[in-house]
């Protein structure tokens, strides 16, 4: 048994074994689908506490998971017979308006950066759902509402501080530590614990030219290929998600929504001529009758807290996504089709790329080649243990069907099951891969840090 009289004599915040009342709710995450069980879980209040907790690890050759956000399908912040850490506690921000820079903690969510940038009319381009955990979007990337304008979360990462698996704390940046300041833009969390973060803003907001308008599904095809020519036309000022998806009868959805099968477009028009942008915006209107539309001059916060309103805090679900090598008509027969297939509670998204994000050379960051036109995502989430097994199904399926139409066979690790890793991590990384893994020898060589989007020492 653990020593747990001796974990609580290095450690400040609290402590939770699998006997306490509070177990149970501790290991949660987003996706109560992995049903982890970690050995022991810390909820850190500071560094100080990150760093003795993996001190103990090592000492018990225990493995270690890191819970940031806790969103991640696979619910690898809780890792099974891991030593937990949790650093939802630390969710401290310093923005630095003059030199539009921020210092963010490594449990802060995204919806926390936002608030205290948009107070001085910045922003860190995040994903598109307020309550993700920066530092693992970051770290894995980061794909959201203005990718094709500024790029990717990681893309704005000036340095962080890291608790690597043995237990030292170093900063890393262009120069100091520069491999691990390489392998952490994308390489995931497999390197070390990010415990700050230090990264460059861009000016946008607080009122933005936001897309969020929702059309029924036999509207689908005039939808999809009108979204691909104002893209065209508007280039990397505008960014689309396009979320084809079957809702279940929530209670917080608005009851002509619940149980309906929809087309939501949602993104970001980022230019600065906002009258010019709803000016474009306007075609959206000409495409269909929107079922609803709140297509506007809209809060920035406003706009990346809808899919939180939108999607359950917590559900049992399983996803998996695809790059694809073109927004082409053959991609738009098939997502529609898959559609007219799918039960409540399934989706198929379409995330066009290309613009800013595009521009970097694969071996610039760990993220690797970021050539492909579109990211297609699926998701089958339940409410019983016994439709598992058919919502699983139903994504695999439709992601080998469309192999076919795939960039390279990689995969975005920040959104998709990680079942398949020792396959799609490989695929993903493509050159990059070898690279990635010569650093993971190099600071983790028992792999500690393996409840990720794991790169293997060996």
């Amino acid at each position: 048994m653990l020593e747990e009289t001796t974990l609580s004599d290095i450690i400040q915040g609290p402590i939770i074994w699998p006997h306490h009342p509070e177990y149970d709710r501790a290991r949660a995450v987003w996706n109560r689908h992995p049903d982890h069980r970690p050995a022991v879980i810390v909820r850190a209040q500071g560094t100080a506490d990150v760093i003795q907790a993996v001190h103990f690890a090592q000492h018990h050759e225990l493995p270690i998971s890191v819970k940031s956000g806790g969103h991640h399908v696979s619910g690898v912040g809780a890792g099974p017979g891991a030593l937990m850490i949790d650093l939802s506690a630390m969710r401290g921000i310093v923005v630095h308006p003059g030199t539009q820079t921020a210092v963010i903690q490594g449990g802060a969510l995204a919806k926390d950066v936002i608030r205290e940038t948009q107070v001085f009319g910045l922003a860190l381009p995040t994903g598109n759902i307020g309550r993700v955990g920066v530092a693992a979007l970051a770290l894995g990337g980061g794909m959201g509402f203005l990718r094709r304008r500024y790029g990717l979360t990681c893309d704005h990462l000036l340095g962080a501080d890291l608790v690597l698996p043995d237990g030292r704390y170093v900063h890393v940046d262009e120069k100091n530590n520069p491999d691990l300041f390489w392998a952490i833009r994308g390489g995931g969390g497999n390197f070390g614990i990010a415990v700050t973060l230090y990264v460059r803003l861009v000016p946008i907001g607080p009122q933005v030219a936001g897309v969020h308008t929702i059309y029924r599904l036999a509207d689908a095809e005039r939808v999809l290929k009108g979204c691909r020519t104002l893209l065209e036309a508007c280039g990397d000022e505008l960014t689309l998600n396009i979320d084809m998806m079957c809702f279940p009868p929530l209670e917080h959805l608005p009851p002509f929504l619940a149980g309906q099968t929809v087309v939501m477009v949602s993104g970001l028009h980022s230019g600065t001529d906002q009258g010019a942008a709803l000016t474009q915006l306007q075609t959206l209107r000409t495409f269909a009758e929107p079922v609803m539309d709140l297509t506007g001059i809209v809060e920035y916060t406003w706009l990346h807290s809808i899919l939180d309103h939108m999607l359950p805090p917590a559900h049992f679900g399983y996803m998996e996504s695809l790059y694809v090598k073109d927004f082409s008509d053959a991609l738009i027969d098939d997502a529609i089709t898959m559609m007219t297939q799918a039960r409540p509670g399934q989706m198929v998204m379409l995330w066009p790329l290309g613009g800013a994000m595009a521009r970097h050379r694969p071996e610039d960051t760990a993220f690797g080649d970021r050539k492909a036109g579109v990211l297609v995502l699926w998701e089958s989430g339940w409410e019983t243990p016994d439709q598992a097994e058919a919502g699983i199904q139903w994504v695999r399926t439709h992601r080998q069907a469309l192999k076919r139409e795939a960039y390279n066979g990689g995969t975005y690790l920040n959104v998709t099951d990680l079942s398949h890793a020792a396959t799609i991590i490989p695929q993903t990384y493509g050159a990059n891969y070898d690279r990635l893994k010569a650093i993971k020898r190099k600071y983790d060589p028992m792999n500690r840090l393996r409840f990720n989007a794991n790169i293997k020492p060996w």
